[in-house]
C-alpha cells in the first residue's frame, strides 16, 4: 500500500459522470474493473444495483433509463483516500457499452463499460502509405488523427522511403511499428507515449506477504534462443544484408538473462526474425530488438495485493520476499484494480524480465568455456563448411519452425540444426 496510507479513509470509489461525482453512483455500486495493458486500450467496468427507491417516490429501476449513464458519458473512476494528498485516479473513458444483468436469487444490475481514447484507432482496417518518414514520425501522424499527442521516448533515426500499412487498423499497426522500435505504447490522458522498453522507468517496492498477498512467477527457457537472424533486402537497388544479434540485454547487475542461459545450459538455437528489413541499420536493429524481446518473456509471472494505484503497465515493480532466485526489478505488463462490495479493493498484474535471479560464478559459453570441455555443440558451424554468400557468411538452413506460442520468432528444428 502506497506510503501515507490511511487505512481507516480507504472506502468506496469515487465515480465522476461528465466531471460530476453522484453520491447515488457510489452507493449502487457492486462491482468495478479497470483493466489497463500496454499496447491495449484502457476498460472501465462498473457494475451498478439497478433496483430501488428512486428520486419520485417509487421503487424501480435506476439506471436502465440511460438518464445519467449512456454511451457517450465520460467516466472516471477515483479511488478515495489512497493517499492524503489527493484521490488515484485508476481509469477513465467514454462509455461505450451498456448491459442488463439479471438473475433468479439477485436484483438486477446496470452495467457500464468505458475505454479510453485508445480505443478509437481499433477502427476500420485500412491500407496506406507514408513516405519518407520514420517509425516516430508515423506514430505521431495516425495520433494526430485521432486527437492524441505523442510523447516518444526512444533512440530512433531510421527514415523509411515508405512504410506501407496493409489491411490493418490504425492501433494494430502502431503495435507494428512500436515493436520495430522494441517500444511500448501506452495512453496518458490524451497524451500517447512511445517508450523504449529498456528505458528507465518509475520504480514500485513492493514486499511480498505484506504488499503483495498471493505470487506465482518463474522462468522457461521453453520459448528462449540464444541469438535472431534478421534480413534485409533492396529489390531496386539489389541489395540485401543479414545481421546477427546474440548478446541480451543485462538489466540488472548479476543477474543472467534467458539467451545467455540458454546457451550455457544446451547449446546454441538460432531464430529467424519475422518481417524484412530495409537498409543495414535496420536490419541490425530488427535483429537486436527480436532478441530482446524475446529475453524479457523469460521470467514471468502474476501477483495481487491490495489496491495500490502506482502499478501502472510500463513501471518496475521491485520484488522483496520472494527469495533470492526471483526478488528483483520486473516490468508491469497488464494491471487489474478491481473493487466488490464484499471484499474492497485489490490490485492484480502481470509482469516480466529477462532474467531469473543471481548468475553462476563458473558461468559458461560465450564468456567462459564452452560446455562439453570446449568442444562445438552439435550442429554447430564447423571450420571449411558451408558455402559462403554474399556478405561472406555460410549459407543457413531453410528449415525453420515456430520458438514458442508467444515469442514471435521462429528457430532451427531439431531435423535441420545450425
Amino acid at each position: 500500500m502506497p506510503e501515507g496510507t490511511d487505512l481507516l479513509t480507504v472506502a468506496r470509489p469515487r465515480v465522476l459522470v461528465d466531471g460530476v461525482e453522484h453520491d447515488g453512483v457510489a452507493e449502487a455500486l457492486v462491482g468495478l474493473e479497470v483493466r489497463a495493458a500496454l499496447f491495449e486500450p484502457t476498460a472501465v467496468e462498473l457494475a451498478l444495483t439497478d433496483w430501488g427507491p428512486r428520486a419520485d417516490g417509487q421503487v424501480g429501476p435506476l439506471w436502465s433509463d440511460r438518464e445519467l449513464l449512456d454511451v457517450g458519458a465520460a467516466l472516471e473512476v477515483r479511488a478515495a483516500g489512497v493517499t492524503r494528498e489527493e484521490d488515484a485516479v485508476l481509469g477513465a473513458g467514454r462509455i461505450t457499452g451498456l448491459r442488463l444483468e439479471r438473475g433468479p436469487a439477485a436484483p438486477p444490475r446496470w452495467v457500464a463499460v468505458a475505454h479510453d481514447a485508445l480505443w478509437r484507432l481499433a477502427g476500420p482496417a485500412r491500407t496506406r502509405t507514408f513516405a519518407d518518414a520514420s517509425d516516430v514520425d508515423v506514430v505521431g501522424a495516425v495520433a494526430a488523427e485521432h486527437g492524441l499527442e505523442l510523447e516518444a521516448e526512444v533512440d530512433e533515426d531510421l527514415v523509411h522511403p515508405a512504410v506501407a500499412q496493409l489491411g490493418m487498423d490504425d492501433l494494430a499497426f502502431l503495435r507494428e511499428r512500436a515493436a520495430r522500435l522494441g517500444a511500448g505504447l501506452f495512453l496518458r490522458g490524451d497524451v500517447l507515449w512511445l517508450r523504449d522498453a529498456a528505458s528507465e522507468a518509475e520504480v514500485v517496492d513492493l514486499e511480498v506477504g505484506t504488499d503483495v498477498h498471493t505470487l506465482s512467477v518463474g522462468a522457461d527457457l521453453c520459448g528462449q534462443v540464444t541469438a535472431v537472424e534478421a534480413v534485409g533486402h533492396d529489390a531496386v537497388a539489389g541489395a540485401r544484408w543479414r545481421a546477427e544479434a546474440d548478446d541480451a540485454p543485462d538489466p540488472d547487475e548479476g543477474l543472467e538473462p534467458g539467451p545467455r542461459l540458454l546457451f550455457d545450459r544446451f547449446g546454441p538455437r538460432v531464430a529467424l526474425a519475422e518481417g524484412v528489413a530495409r537498409g543495414a541499420a535496420e536490419t541490425e536493429r530488427l535483429a537486436r530488438v527480436e532478441l530482446a524481446a524475446c529475453a524479457r518473456r523469460f521470467a514471468t509471472g502474476t501477483a495481487e495485493g491490495g489496491l495500490d494505484p502506482r502499478v501502472r503497465p510500463g513501471v518496475l515493480v521491485r520484488l522483496r520476499g520472494a527469495g533470492e532466485a526471483f526478488d528483483g526489478a520486473y516490468r508491469v505488463l497488464v494491471v487489474r484494480h478491481a473493487f466488490d462490495a464484499a471484499s474492497g479493493w485489490s490490485t492484480r498484474f502481470e509482469f516480466e524480465r529477462a532474467t531469473p535471479g543471481r548468475a553462476r560464478a563458473n558461468r559458461c559459453g560465450p564468456d567462459g568455456p564452452r560446455p562439453g570441455g570446449g568442444k562445438p555443440h552439435p550442429g554447430e558451424d564447423e571450420p571449411g563448411k558451408g558455402k559462403p554468400d554474399d556478405a561472406g557468411r555460410k549459407d543457413r538452413p531453410a528449415k525453420w519452425e515456430r520458438a514458442g506460442p508467444w515469442s514471435g520468432l521462429l528457430r532451427r528444428s531439431k531435423e535441420d540444426p545450425r
